[in-house]
């Protein structure tokens, strides 16, 4: 009986647990008039029928008036002080409309209506209804907690999606949602979605009264410029973080510890831009988008956003397999699929009959161009399989998108292409180069009368969290124990979060200026040696740097890695002098080559993939840079 009411409960929605709390409310006011007018009467009751009009009216009025003062918005669950004076209040303006109807002359036949009912009788009844809430939150410890105590939790309060699953009780989680988090916040005064709000400095206060209090934070959170606050609540209380994920593949890990969310800490020391979803409906509506290798963690991403931004089709192509079947799992995707607006596709970047079959059986008008090898190291040693995909896929694509009529396409590069020194940031310059390449060409059209494809560049950082990202490093080693390995104390990078990367994508995509290159605004960049810190911070340990034996977790420094620099930028020396126009983006220099000269680099790159030589591929590739610096 116990698992079976605890199943019950735990699996109403929040309606049907408001509506429960209501009649639980009103029966409740019922029984206590009915008490109270026994009390003052000292024997049984015999209404008449105009007296029964105010025994049935008064529950049904103090419930409608307990609703508009937001009583249920937890359903049975007890909530705080501020419910004391509700339920009061409710109840005496409740007692009130039954003094009207008293006052009107439709029940002076009942002299059970004595001026002591109206004193007596909210009294009692407040009394019973704060009791009644008290023994529910009991109840809901007794059946769904299995009698243990409700673990209370704060959530961050900016994730619309944590919230609302706080508000259905974390799907039946033995866990007592006392309030919201925020940067600043009103105990008791200020309320958010029925929740009261607290600001950081309150949380030393609530961990000292609730030792065992859970933090959680949605993995949609922006958390720029909370980074020092976050990384205070771990060391006052190690383990109070949790990540809360909207994936039901990865409910469970809002279970355990947040090292992992370190991944929004980093856009981190306030320069993390407002996700505003300006204006994008309208550049996408009634559209039919390609991403390619959309079951990658940017282009999911991308994917997700795009959906949400009222696209009319949404077809995500891959080579992986798992990717997709990853992709296809998501709750937004497989409502749009079922709708037909989203669409997966197995399919290779280098497979020009592939996507040309794709673009015309779904008729794109965009392509979002995401498909890479993307790891420095790898690439060192795999010149030719990243020439093949990152160079030759990426022309292959530019050739079936202008063959298919294609409108717009958006290629993703990295600043790892500004003066490359690794095969990655060469074949992504190379990239950049082919879209300046082929807008020159689309320039050069305009005057045949047929409208000509835009081709544009959106040039980014370091998506934290992105697959591979340093922080899925970070987090295994510290699981582990540690050490944690830094190549340097100087390694720096610009960081971008994986929402921010999702809007300045589509930004880009939507501008569509013909051979532009759009850089993300990013901030200043950031030490992997501080995020390694904080990482380990917000894990509930203590970093131990070399020379300092008081942390529980070692950093140590190794070396770089084959092609990586010290720092990354992610504009020329010539252009560092531009700024953002208030999007968020930067409208770099277009690298220009000339045709001639590109077709004889193109040439001399071919002939070293034939061959396989790696060093002789280096070589190719690096010629183009050469060529672009002068």
């Amino acid at each position: 009986m116990h698992l079976n009411a605890g199943s019950l409960l735990a699996g109403l929605d929040s309606r049907a647990k408001g509506l429960l709390a209501r009649a639980i409310d009103a029966a409740g006011v019922l029984v206590c008039a009915i008490l109270t007018l026994r009390l003052l009467t000292g024997g049984p009751l015999q209404p008449a029928a105009v007296d029964q009009i105010v025994l049935a009216t008064l529950p049904m009025v103090t419930v409608i008036i307990l609703s508009a003062l937001n009583a249920y918005r937890s359903g049975v669950r007890f909530i705080g002080e501020q419910d004391y004076i509700n339920i009061a209040l409710g109840v005496g303006l409740g007692y009130a409309a039954a003094l009207l109807l008293v006052a009107m002359g439709l029940a002076f036949e009942f002299a059970g209506f004595s001026p002591g009912f109206f004193i007596l009788g909210p009294v009692l009844t407040s009394a019973a209804l704060i009791s009644v809430r008290f023994g529910g939150k009991r109840l809901v410890r007794l059946l769904i907690g299995g009698g243990r105590d409700l673990r209370p939790a704060l959530v961050f309060w900016q994730d619309q999606s944590a919230i609302a699953l706080a508000a259905q009780g974390f799907n039946g989680r033995a866990t007592a949602v006392i309030g919201l988090l925020a940067p600043e916040g009103e105990p008791k005064l200020r309320r958010e979605q029925g929740f009261n709000v607290y600001g950081f400095e309150h949380v030393p206060a609530l961990l000292r009264q609730h030792p065992n209090l859970k933090i959680y934070v949605g993995e949609g959170s922006d958390l720029s410029g909370l980074t020092e606050d976050f990384a205070d609540i771990a060391s006052l209380a190690p383990g109070c973080l949790r990540l809360l994920s909207m994936s039901p593949t990865k409910q469970e890990k809002a279970r355990a510890p947040i090292p992992s969310f370190a991944m929004d800490m980093a856009t981190l020391m306030g320069k993390g831009a407002e996700l505003t979803d300006r204006g994008f409906a309208a550049g996408f509506e009634g559209k039919s988008v390609l991403v390619t290798g959309g079951g990658g963690s940017i282009g999911t991403v991308v994917c997700q956003a795009l959906l949400r931004h009222g696209t009319r089709k949404v077809v995500a192509t891959d080579r992986s397999e798992l990717a997709l079947f990853e992709l296809e799992q998501d709750p937004v995707w497989a409502r749009a699929a079922a709708d037909g607006c989203a669409v997966a596709r197995l399919a290779d970047i280098t497979d020009a009959r592939q996507h040309a079959a794709i673009i015309d059986a779904h008729s794109v008008t965009d392509i979002i161009h995401t498909a890479a090898h993307k790891h420095v190291n790898f690439m060192e040693d795999a010149a030719l399989a990243a020439v093949e995909n990152n160079v030759w896929g990426t022309r292959t694509l530019l050739e079936v998108a202008v063959a298919g009529g294609v409108r717009r396409f958006t290629f993703v590069s990295t600043d790892k292409a500004v003066l490359p020194e690794s095969v990655l940031g060469a074949t992504k310059m190379w990239g950049e180069v082919l879209i300046a390449h082929f807008a020159q060409r689309q320039a050069e059209g305009q005057g045949s009368g047929q409208e000509q494809p835009c081709f544009s560049t959106i040039r980014l950082g370091n998506v934290l969290v992105s697959a591979g990202s340093v922080l899925d490093r970070f987090q295994a080693q510290i699981e582990q124990g540690g050490p944690v390995t830094v190549r340097d104390p100087s390694l720096e990078r610009y960081f971008i979060t994986m929402p921010q990367a999702a809007e300045r994508i589509l930004q880009a995509a939507q501008k569509a200026g013909n051979g532009q290159t759009y850089v993300a605004q990013m901030g200043a960049p950031l030490k992997i040696l501080d995020l390694a810190r904080w990482s380990i911070q917000l894990a509930g340990h203590r970093p131990s740097l070399p020379g300092d034996a008081e942390g529980d977790i070692p950093v140590v420094f190794t070396a770089l890695l084959a092609g990586e620099k010290l720092r990354e930028t992610p504009l020329l020396p010539a252009e560092m002098h531009l700024y953002a126009d208030g999007s968020g983006l930067i409208t770099a220099e277009t690298p220009q080559i000339a045709p001639r000269t590109l077709a004889a680099l193109m040439a001399t790159l071919e002939a070293a993939c034939e061959t396989g030589d790696g060093d002789a591929i280096r070589s190719a590739l690096m010629n183009l840079c050469y060529v672009n610096e002068k």
